[in-house]
């Protein structure tokens, strides 16, 4: 167990090291999860890389207008309808 920690420059964890020792043919006999987590907490092992987290912030509501149209856009005289779409992004800290 060490020998692959010290391969994966300490950022590899239980999960990943249960998955290369299974695949190890110089190991003879079945390895568990848990037993890698005792092993590694005996050894004083700990995984460097930690989990990414993603800083989520609750987005407001957005404001629609009403739909006075209703996509029908049949008319009868030339500039009797016109449209625009305003859409806003707002990203970033400001």
């Amino acid at each position: 167990m060490q020998h692959w920690f010290t391969c994966h420059n300490q950022g590899i964890g239980a999960g990943n090291l249960l998955v290369n020792l299974q695949h190890d043919e110089s190991i003879t006999f079945k390895v568990t999860h848990k037993m890698i987590r005792r092993v590694m907490r005996e050894l004083g092992l700990r995984c460097q890389i930690r989990i990414k987290k993603h800083n989520r912030q609750k987005a407001s509501e957005q404001y629609i207008q009403d739909n006075v149209l209703n996509q029908h856009f049949e008319t009868t005289a030339p500039n009797e309808v016109w449209l625009s779409d305003s859409t806003e992004l707002r990203f970033g800290l400001n």
